[in-house]
């Protein structure tokens, strides 16, 4: 009667302990995936800041070029370059926060 009894346990035991390693299976490939998500939108959100800073610096390059070609045209051109910039910023902000 021992026997079973011990057998039984071992038997309970064993069961517990796969259920346990596949819960911690499970548990590990979760955590993968959303550790690959946040790369991923790590990624995302880099490339494009690196687009927007490109791009707000031909903006700006853009805009000292025309000053020099149409000097009394500078407000305008600061205001539509800022707007640009500004439409840009909102966009890595938006993304950055989504």
């Amino acid at each position: 009667m021992a026997d079973i009894i011990t057998q039984s346990q071992a038997l309970a035991e064993s069961y517990a302990n796969r259920v346990n390693s596949r819960q911690i299976a499970r548990i590990g490939r979760a955590a993968t995936l959303v550790a690959s998500e946040h790369k991923a939108r790590l990624d995302v959100v880099t490339e494009v800041t690196e687009s927007a800073l490109l791009a707000t610096a031909e903006v700006s390059a853009l805009e000292a070029h025309l000053v020099g070609m149409v000097p009394h045209a500078e407000g305008r051109l600061r205001f539509v370059a800022d707007a640009g910039s500004a439409a840009m910023a909102n966009v890595v902000t938006k993304l950055a926060r989504s």
